[in-house]
């Protein structure tokens, strides 16, 4: 059976932090197929969810934006 792993990473406050985040799990060379799910928490920082929705367009992740904060 193959082995699939699910990242999950929770974003709200924090733009060098997230980048920091996300690029070093984009980075690991594993060879195990794996899913990148970004959930963007309703960020007040605009920036942070600018760049997430540019990785998901570019289909380096799955994005998931709260309209709300939860």
């Amino acid at each position: 059976m193959a082995r699939f792993v699910d990242i999950v990473i929770p974003v709200y406050k924090g733009e060098a932090e997230t980048r920091a985040c996300v690029q070093s799990v984009l980075a690991a060379s594993h060879g195990m197929p794996r899913e990148v799910v970004v959930i963007d928490d309703a960020s007040p920082e605009p920036a942070i969810s600018a760049w997430l929705r540019g990785l998901a367009q570019a289909g380096r992740i799955t994005l998931i934006a709260h309209p709300d904060n939860r």
